[in-house]
């Protein structure tokens, strides 16, 4: 599957906690009340951040697997997680041809910012093993299509369609990705069995490193599916920049949290 560096992971970190939707959250916490013992297995662990982010609700009497495929990721994971009070291990896995042994034991699984960049297929496959397990299923921070930077610009739109196109390139699992869809066809799904809620990025004036960096993400992915616009782009990127730079830009990303509970 595609990776991210773990600078990006870390850079990223605290806007996802702070977006996470806090009622979806809590009845994770209420649900996981009626265990003594309660096996979560985090999907795309990258550095550890679900864990950091979901342990504090779940009490005492919990184990994390962490799956994830790229080595550096869990170098970094480890180094962060040293002195975490609950169990955990990572395990090195490819979420493309390891899904069912990745969640056999899993009493929740969990995945942050991950199904946006798998196919219908993978989705469905993950959603008929939770099935299968009875097992509680918290999706966090999918990208749901909604995309809006302050103040406007006449190309915010053609860079929009560029990005969601690029979003729903094969990022590894050997089927084109559901990018923006993810989060809609997820509940689908599962009908009235979800919660679902808003975990909506709101960057202001003073978040500059992370506006840039989403901003230098959203120009190469246009770039690379309108190589022929490359100058446009450009030029959108730099009068970007400048507000950016000077403390005028604003930027929401629209993501969606998900809960399934146990039947």
């Amino acid at each position: 599957m595609t990776t991210f560096d773990s600078d990006w992971l870390t850079l990223r970190e605290a806007y996802d906690h702070a977006a996470r939707n806090t009622k979806v959250l809590e009845r994770v916490g209420l649900w996981a009340q009626a265990y003594d013992r309660l096996q979560v297995v985090d999907l795309g662990a990258g550095t550890g951040s679900t864990l950091r982010a979901v342990a504090p609700v779940l009490g005492s009497g919990q184990s994390w697997r962490l799956i994830e495929h790229d080595p550096s990721l869990i170098e970094a994971g480890e180094a962060r997680l040293a002195d975490t009070a609950c169990t955990w291990r990572y395990e090195r896995l490819n979420l493309r041809d390891d899904l069912e042994a990745a969640i056999d034991d899993a009493q929740i699984v969990t995945a942050s910012a991950l199904v946006d960049l798998v196919s219908a297929e993978w989705l469905e496959e993950l959603a008929a093993l939770v099935d299968r397990r009875n097992c509680a299923l918290y999706v966090a921070l999918s990208y749901d299509g909604r995309m809006r930077w302050r103040p406007g610009d006449p190309f915010d739109v053609e860079i929009k369609s560029l990005f969601d196109r690029h979003q729903q390139n094969d990022k590894g699992i050997g089927s084109p990705a559901l990018g923006p869809g993810a989060a809609r066809t997820l509940e689908a799904h599962f009908g009235d069995a979800g919660v679902i809620g808003r975990s909506d990025w709101r960057l202001r004036p003073i978040d500059r490193p992370i506006q840039t960096a989403l901003l230098r993400g959203h120009a190469s992915a246009a770039s690379e599916i309108a190589a022929d616009r490359s100058r446009e782009i450009e030029d959108w990127r730099i009068r970007r920049q400048l507000w950016i730079d000077t403390g005028r830009s604003m930027a929401l990303v629209g993501h969606r949290d998900f809960l399934k509970l146990p039947g």
